[in-house]
């Protein structure tokens, strides 16, 4: 991991990163050049109207007001080129850290093991730190800069001031504390709130994306659950806004005293600067400047630096947050490089004595499963609901290794192979595939084969994807869209192609075939297609992965009398395997399940 991340001095990090550095140079710069200004406006200002104040004694107007109004000028234009320039360098700051800092969490993200992305505590942790990083980034320095711009303004007035007031210098400064201290709690507070209703954030965005969604508005307006599911989006908005109230009434009124004590403690201030100004230790120019300058600043104080001091709490609070996740574990770098080759000669795969119970918890969703699958040969893995099916892909892809007893490729124990190989090994098709909304070419083209080695700046080839596409019987389809293969499927632009349930899952079918890894799983592959249409999906897969270890999870046991041998699932173990011959042949659990299900195949027999 970057040192750099690890960093608690550096707040924001910006100063050991190339893609900031000299961005954030320039705005410290510019950002304390403002700050001086209003000092030296301040006194110019004082000067001008002594000046003035004297032509009225002396009825002659010197050369040094032409010289003052010159120079006021001058400090005038200054501050606005600064002020501009302040705007644009974090126009441009903000750019080059959503580059390098988008990078960086899309990375670490790929990287955590399969455990934490499945962990729900850090999914909530991925959707605060990836809504928008670089303006937490960019907006906690520029918060320090301008508290550090207020400090700067302080110090000079409270110094002038105490010149000639000793004491209204230490009170501007004394202001400062009870301030700093009730912004810092606040803005804690408020981002620990903020992360205690993620969860209401998350669950009351996902019902207004039902709520407003295309693919659901049929099943919305045919069932009419709109009301209910309007009911359901109102309950999570409301915790989440109360939650958020509470904290915000606690330092509203907390503030609002605040300020009328400070407000208070300015015009004493002011009335205290009269006892210099009658004895002739102060001019009339420094006292209305000064006067001027010590309420302009009291309310920024009350006004603008409390809230910057909240908002840099909640931004420290980020800090803390985006150093944990970068902190935690990795899979390495070598898990985001193009699967290996390395399994052109699979032989076979063992499962010995294997337990295994989900990271943080105490229960087995597995225990002492054993079996055996052999290269070029069809298993079909069946059972019901939680028996484990879907556990045991994950440990035979590599997802998870904390388990007990031994997984062999090849004789060679899972956990000894890099991520590439073990990415070289399997092609899969989830139940819960994935619908990319990019080209048909590219979509199937991910794959694998069709891109070579790496799917990173190439195209993919155009005959391997008819191939795939005719294999599953999407060739029609294809052809009839507007640009054929080069159509961009999916409804986030109005010009895409349209495709129906089935025809995304034949797609995530075509994805494996251009896949050159040796074993093939579908994971519950089908469920959009009717058990007749399934099975002759099977049937046609069965034919084309010819030379191909292939793995089929399903439910619907029509299917499954493809395998050369079935393994059933349940409470965690395997209860039974054979042929469909051998377990229809006696009083088995499969045996019972499919006489359950016979008549949903008749048709395709």
């Amino acid at each position: 991991m970057d040192g750099a991340w690890r960093d608690k001095k550096g707040f924001y990090f910006l100063k050991n990163r190339q893609y900031g550095k000299l961005c954030t140079y320039g705005l410290i710069f510019a950002k304390m050049l403002a700050g001086i200004l209003p000092l030296v406006e301040m006194l110019l200002t004082a000067r001008f109207i002594d000046a003035v104040s004297g032509v009225f004694v002396s009825h002659e107007v010197g050369a040094d007001i032409f010289l003052l109004v010159i120079l006021w000028i001058l400090v005038i234009g200054v501050t606005w080129l600064v002020n501009e320039s302040v705007q644009f360098i974090l126009c441009r700051l903000t750019q080059r850290v959503r580059e390098g800092v988008r990078a960086e969490l899309t990375r670490k993200t790929a990287c955590l093991p399969y455990y934490l992305v499945e962990n729900q505590r850090v999914q909530d942790q991925i959707g605060r730190l990836a809504k928008n990083p670089e303006k937490e980034i960019v907006d906690g320095l520029y918060i320090m800069l301008s508290i550090a711009v207020i400090g700067v303004r302080v110090l000079g007035i409270g110094g002038i001031v105490s010149t000639r007031v000793w004491w209204c210098g230490l009170c501007l400064f004394l202001l400062f504390l009870p301030l700093v201290y009730l912004a810092k709690k606040n803005g804690e507070n408020m981002y620990q709130v903020g992360k205690e209703v993620s969860g209401h954030m998350r669950r009351y965005g996902y019902y207004d994306e039902l709520l407003n969604s295309r693919e659901d508005v049929l099943e919305r307006n045919l069932f009419s659950f709109t009301g209910f599911l309007q009911g359901k989006w109102s309950r999570e908005y409301d915790l989440a806004s109360r939650l958020y109230m509470k904290s915000f009434l606690k330092y509203f009124f907390a503030a609002r005293g605040y300020g009328l004590a400070a407000a208070m403690i300015s015009v004493f201030m002011i009335l205290a600067l009269l006892l210099p100004l009658g004895s002739g230790e102060i001019s009339v120019g420094i006292f209305v400047s000064a006067a001027s300058q010590l309420l302009n600043v009291v309310s920024i104080m009350v006004q603008q630096l409390s809230e910057l001091l909240k908002q840099l709490s909640g931004k420290r609070e980020f800090r803390k947050d985006l150093v944990d996740f970068m902190g935690l574990p990795e899979e390495g770098e070598d898990i985001l490089e193009a699967p290996d080759n390395a399994f052109a000669g699979f032989g076979e795969l063992v499962f010995e004595h294997v337990s295994f119970c989900y990271p943080g918890t105490e229960k087995y969703v597995l225990r002492d499963v054993c079996f055996r699958l052999e290269a070029g040969k069809h298993y079909a893995f069946t059972g019901a609901n939680a028996a484990g099916k879907s556990t045991v892909i994950k440990l035979m892809t590599g997802l998870y290794d904390s388990y007990e007893g031994r997984i062999l490729v090849n004789g060679r124990e899972l956990r000894e192979y890099s991520p590439q190989e073990k990415k070289g090994l399997y092609a899969v098709v989830f139940q819960d595939f994935a619908r990319y909304q990019i080209s048909v070419r590219e979509m199937v083209g991910i794959g694998g084969a069709a891109f070579g080695q790496s799917t990173l700046g190439k195209r993919p080839d155009a005959g391997k994807i008819r191939l795939a596409l005719e294999q599953v019987g999407l060739s029609e389809f294809v052809d009839s869209l507007a640009d054929g293969i080069d159509t961009t499927l999916g409804k986030f632009e109005q010009d895409n192609g349209e495709a129906s349930g089935g025809q995304w899952q034949k797609l995530a079918l075509a994805r494996a075939f251009v896949s050159d890894a040796p074993i093939c799983i579908l994971d519950e592959p089908s469920a959009s297609l009717d058990p007749v249409s399934e099975s002759r999906l099977y049937q046609e897969y069965g034919k084309l992965s010819q030379g191909r270890t292939t793995v089929f999870i399903s439910h619907r046991l029509g299917s499954v009398r493809l395998a050369d041998l079935i393994f059933v699932f349940g409470e965690g173990r395997v209860l039974e395997q054979g042929t469909f011959e051998e377990l229809m042949g006696y009083e088995s659990k499969f045996r019972e399940m499919y006489e359950v299900q016979r008549s949903w195949y008749e048709e395709a027999s």
